[in-house]
Protein backbone atom coordinates (compact mmCIF):
# COMPACT_ATOMS: atom_id res chain seq x y z
CA UNK A 1 0.00 0.00 0.00
CA UNK A 2 1.16 3.40 -0.85
CA UNK A 3 1.58 6.34 2.17
CA UNK A 4 1.75 9.98 1.09
CA UNK A 5 3.52 10.57 3.99
CA UNK A 6 6.13 9.28 6.14
CA UNK A 7 4.61 6.08 7.87
CA UNK A 8 5.05 5.62 11.57
CA UNK A 9 5.58 2.66 13.26
CA UNK A 10 3.06 0.84 11.53
CA UNK A 11 0.33 3.94 11.10
CA UNK A 12 -1.69 3.12 8.37
CA UNK A 13 -4.79 1.07 7.27
CA UNK A 14 -2.56 -2.38 8.52
CA UNK A 15 -2.18 -0.02 12.17
CA UNK A 16 -1.93 -3.07 14.50
CA UNK A 17 -2.89 -2.15 18.24
CA UNK A 18 0.07 -1.68 19.73
CA UNK A 19 0.67 1.33 17.47
CA UNK A 20 -2.97 2.07 18.42
CA UNK A 21 -2.33 1.96 21.49
CA UNK A 22 0.81 4.05 21.04
CA UNK A 23 -1.04 6.89 18.82
CA UNK A 24 -3.76 6.58 22.02
CA UNK A 25 -1.09 7.88 24.50
CA UNK A 26 0.23 10.35 22.23
CA UNK A 27 -2.69 12.20 21.84
CA UNK A 28 -3.26 12.08 25.64
CA UNK A 29 0.33 13.27 26.33
CA UNK A 30 -0.36 16.18 23.67
CA UNK A 31 -3.95 17.27 25.52
CA UNK A 32 -1.82 16.75 28.95
CA UNK A 33 0.61 19.27 28.10
CA UNK A 34 -2.12 21.77 26.37
CA UNK A 35 -4.15 22.01 29.32
CA UNK A 36 -2.12 23.69 32.16
CA UNK A 37 -0.57 25.96 29.49
CA UNK A 38 -4.24 27.59 28.80
CA UNK A 39 -5.57 27.56 32.06
CA UNK A 40 -2.15 28.93 33.50
CA UNK A 41 -2.31 31.49 30.78
CA UNK A 42 -6.52 32.42 31.50
CA UNK A 43 -5.45 32.88 34.85
CA UNK A 44 -2.77 35.21 33.91
CA UNK A 45 -5.09 37.55 32.13
CA UNK A 46 -7.46 38.18 34.99
CA UNK A 47 -4.30 38.29 37.82
CA UNK A 48 -3.07 41.63 38.25
CA UNK A 49 0.98 41.44 38.93
CA UNK A 50 1.89 39.65 41.82
CA UNK A 51 3.21 35.78 43.12
CA UNK A 52 -0.10 34.13 41.64
CA UNK A 53 0.56 35.44 38.20
CA UNK A 54 4.04 34.43 38.18
CA UNK A 55 3.16 31.31 39.07
CA UNK A 56 0.46 30.52 36.51
CA UNK A 57 3.45 31.68 33.74
CA UNK A 58 6.06 29.48 35.88
CA UNK A 59 3.13 26.60 35.47
CA UNK A 60 2.52 27.67 31.38
CA UNK A 61 6.56 27.90 30.78
CA UNK A 62 6.86 24.27 32.02
CA UNK A 63 4.01 23.31 30.44
CA UNK A 64 5.41 24.76 26.72
CA UNK A 65 8.46 23.41 27.53
CA UNK A 66 7.06 19.68 27.65
CA UNK A 67 5.05 20.36 24.61
CA UNK A 68 7.80 21.71 22.54
CA UNK A 69 10.11 18.44 23.59
CA UNK A 70 7.34 16.47 22.39
CA UNK A 71 6.97 17.44 19.45
CA UNK A 72 10.91 17.49 18.80
CA UNK A 73 10.93 13.98 19.58
CA UNK A 74 7.45 13.55 17.25
CA UNK A 75 9.62 14.73 14.53
CA UNK A 76 12.31 12.43 15.31
CA UNK A 77 10.49 9.43 14.64
CA UNK A 78 10.71 8.61 11.58
CA UNK A 79 14.33 9.40 10.81
CA UNK A 80 14.41 7.05 14.58
CA UNK A 81 12.69 3.89 12.37
CA UNK A 82 14.64 4.83 9.04
CA UNK A 83 18.20 5.15 10.96
CA UNK A 84 17.89 8.34 9.23
CA UNK A 85 19.10 11.31 11.05
CA UNK A 86 20.32 14.69 10.64
CA UNK A 87 23.68 14.74 12.38
CA UNK A 88 26.49 17.91 11.83
CA UNK A 89 29.22 16.76 12.72
CA UNK A 90 32.27 19.06 13.85
CA UNK A 91 34.81 18.23 16.56
CA UNK A 92 33.34 20.33 20.21
CA UNK A 93 34.28 20.32 23.14
CA UNK A 94 31.61 17.71 25.25
CA UNK A 95 31.58 19.60 28.32
CA UNK A 96 29.44 22.69 26.48
CA UNK A 97 26.55 19.89 25.30
CA UNK A 98 26.40 18.73 28.60
CA UNK A 99 25.79 22.19 30.29
CA UNK A 100 23.11 23.01 27.20
CA UNK A 101 21.44 19.91 28.46
CA UNK A 102 22.06 21.24 31.91
CA UNK A 103 20.00 24.43 31.38
CA UNK A 104 17.21 22.89 29.32
CA UNK A 105 16.53 19.88 32.07
CA UNK A 106 16.99 22.19 35.28
CA UNK A 107 13.54 24.07 35.35
CA UNK A 108 12.09 20.08 35.43
CA UNK A 109 14.24 18.91 37.90
CA UNK A 110 13.77 22.07 40.00
CA UNK A 111 10.08 21.64 39.86
CA UNK A 112 10.19 18.30 41.01
CA UNK A 113 12.26 19.86 44.01
CA UNK A 114 15.17 17.34 43.11
CA UNK A 115 18.57 17.74 44.51
CA UNK A 116 21.66 17.76 41.47
CA UNK A 117 24.96 16.88 41.32
CA UNK A 118 27.28 17.11 38.44
CA UNK A 119 30.54 16.32 38.07
CA UNK A 120 32.65 17.80 34.90
CA UNK A 121 36.44 17.19 34.44
CA UNK A 122 38.92 20.50 34.27
CA UNK A 123 40.08 19.88 31.03
CA UNK A 124 37.92 20.01 27.46
CA UNK A 125 36.78 16.56 26.33
CA UNK A 126 36.93 16.77 22.36
CA UNK A 127 34.43 14.74 20.30
CA UNK A 128 33.39 14.64 16.75
CA UNK A 129 29.73 15.32 16.18
CA UNK A 130 26.53 17.20 16.80
CA UNK A 131 26.27 19.66 19.56
CA UNK A 132 22.85 19.67 19.56
CA UNK A 133 21.85 16.67 19.04
CA UNK A 134 24.07 15.36 21.94
CA UNK A 135 22.26 17.50 24.04
CA UNK A 136 19.54 16.25 23.53
CA UNK A 137 20.71 13.23 24.75
CA UNK A 138 21.64 14.19 27.69
CA UNK A 139 18.60 16.29 28.04
CA UNK A 140 16.48 13.59 27.65
CA UNK A 141 18.04 11.09 29.72
CA UNK A 142 17.79 14.25 33.07
CA UNK A 143 14.25 14.25 31.96
CA UNK A 144 13.41 10.49 32.11
CA UNK A 145 15.67 10.46 35.76
CA UNK A 146 13.71 13.41 36.92
CA UNK A 147 10.05 11.71 35.89
CA UNK A 148 10.67 8.17 37.41
CA UNK A 149 11.80 9.63 40.76
CA UNK A 150 10.18 10.78 43.59
CA UNK A 151 10.00 14.72 44.10
CA UNK A 152 12.96 15.17 46.26
CA UNK A 153 15.18 13.21 45.14
CA UNK A 154 18.70 12.79 43.72
CA UNK A 155 19.76 13.24 40.17
CA UNK A 156 23.62 13.03 39.39
CA UNK A 157 25.65 13.29 35.76
CA UNK A 158 28.92 12.67 36.01
CA UNK A 159 31.26 12.88 32.60
CA UNK A 160 34.68 10.60 33.01
CA UNK A 161 37.38 9.33 30.83
CA UNK A 162 38.68 6.36 32.04
CA UNK A 163 40.97 5.75 29.12
CA UNK A 164 42.48 8.58 26.43
CA UNK A 165 40.29 7.23 23.42
CA UNK A 166 36.86 6.62 25.32
CA UNK A 167 34.51 9.00 27.62
CA UNK A 168 31.59 8.14 29.98
CA UNK A 169 28.76 10.03 30.89
CA UNK A 170 26.26 8.71 33.39
CA UNK A 171 23.34 9.97 34.58
CA UNK A 172 22.37 8.18 37.93
CA UNK A 173 19.16 8.50 39.73
CA UNK A 174 17.72 6.98 43.20
CA UNK A 175 14.35 6.66 41.61
CA UNK A 176 12.09 3.50 40.90
CA UNK A 177 15.08 1.69 39.05
CA UNK A 178 14.49 -1.56 36.69
CA UNK A 179 14.11 -5.01 36.38
CA UNK A 180 16.97 -6.79 34.40
CA UNK A 181 14.55 -7.40 31.77
CA UNK A 182 13.72 -4.34 31.08
CA UNK A 183 16.99 -2.92 31.35
CA UNK A 184 17.33 -2.91 26.91
CA UNK A 185 13.71 -3.15 26.48
CA UNK A 186 13.38 0.61 27.54
CA UNK A 187 15.46 1.75 24.55
CA UNK A 188 12.29 0.34 22.27
CA UNK A 189 10.55 2.76 20.21
CA UNK A 190 7.04 3.74 22.34
CA UNK A 191 8.96 1.21 24.78
CA UNK A 192 7.38 2.37 28.85
CA UNK A 193 8.21 0.64 32.15
CA UNK A 194 6.17 0.63 34.87
CA UNK A 195 3.12 2.92 32.51
CA UNK A 196 1.57 5.50 35.23
CA UNK A 197 -1.17 7.93 34.09
CA UNK A 198 0.94 10.57 36.99
CA UNK A 199 4.26 10.15 34.92
CA UNK A 200 4.18 11.68 31.62
CA UNK A 201 5.86 9.98 28.27
CA UNK A 202 5.04 8.29 25.18
CA UNK A 203 8.16 5.80 25.01
CA UNK A 204 10.10 7.69 22.27
CA UNK A 205 12.81 9.95 24.16
CA UNK A 206 15.05 6.88 25.46
CA UNK A 207 14.86 5.34 21.80
CA UNK A 208 16.15 8.68 20.27
CA UNK A 209 19.09 9.21 22.76
CA UNK A 210 20.26 5.23 21.42
CA UNK A 211 20.01 6.55 17.97
CA UNK A 212 22.21 9.86 18.61
CA UNK A 213 24.66 7.63 20.23
CA UNK A 214 24.73 5.20 17.88
CA UNK A 215 25.08 7.96 15.23
CA UNK A 216 28.28 9.42 17.03
CA UNK A 217 30.15 5.79 17.37
CA UNK A 218 29.00 5.25 21.11
CA UNK A 219 26.91 2.77 23.20
CA UNK A 220 24.46 3.32 26.15
CA UNK A 221 23.10 0.73 28.76
CA UNK A 222 21.13 0.89 31.75
CA UNK A 223 22.33 -0.43 35.47
CA UNK A 224 20.29 -0.90 38.44
CA UNK A 225 20.08 -3.34 41.19
CA UNK A 226 16.39 -3.89 40.93
CA UNK A 227 12.90 -2.11 41.13
CA UNK A 228 13.38 0.70 44.06
CA UNK A 229 17.14 1.65 44.42
CA UNK A 230 16.99 3.76 41.19
CA UNK A 231 19.12 3.86 37.79
CA UNK A 232 22.02 4.49 36.07
CA UNK A 233 22.48 5.57 32.44
CA UNK A 234 25.72 5.11 30.66
CA UNK A 235 26.55 6.59 27.65
CA UNK A 236 30.52 6.24 26.21
CA UNK A 237 31.51 7.96 23.17
CA UNK A 238 34.89 8.35 21.29
CA UNK A 239 37.09 10.78 22.46
CA UNK A 240 38.35 12.52 19.34
CA UNK A 241 41.39 14.38 18.36
CA UNK A 242 42.29 17.65 20.81
CA UNK A 243 41.02 20.21 18.94
CA UNK A 244 43.43 22.48 17.56
CA UNK A 245 44.66 25.67 19.44
CA UNK A 246 43.33 29.42 17.77
CA UNK A 247 46.59 30.11 16.31
CA UNK A 248 47.99 33.12 17.43
CA UNK A 249 49.31 36.30 15.84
Amino acid sequence: MRHDTPAIAGVGSDMDLSSAQSLATLSHEFRNAISPVLSALRLAETCGPGSQRDKAIAVASRAARHLSRLIADLADIDGIRRCQLSVVRKDFDLREAIESAIDLARPDLEGRQHRFECRLPAAPVPVSGDSIRLAQAVDNLLLNAAKFTPPGGLVALTVEQPCPDRVCVRVRDNGRGLDACDSDRIFGMFQRVQPDPEVPGQGIGLALVRRIVNEHGGSIHAESPGPGPGSTFVVTLPVARAMASPTTH
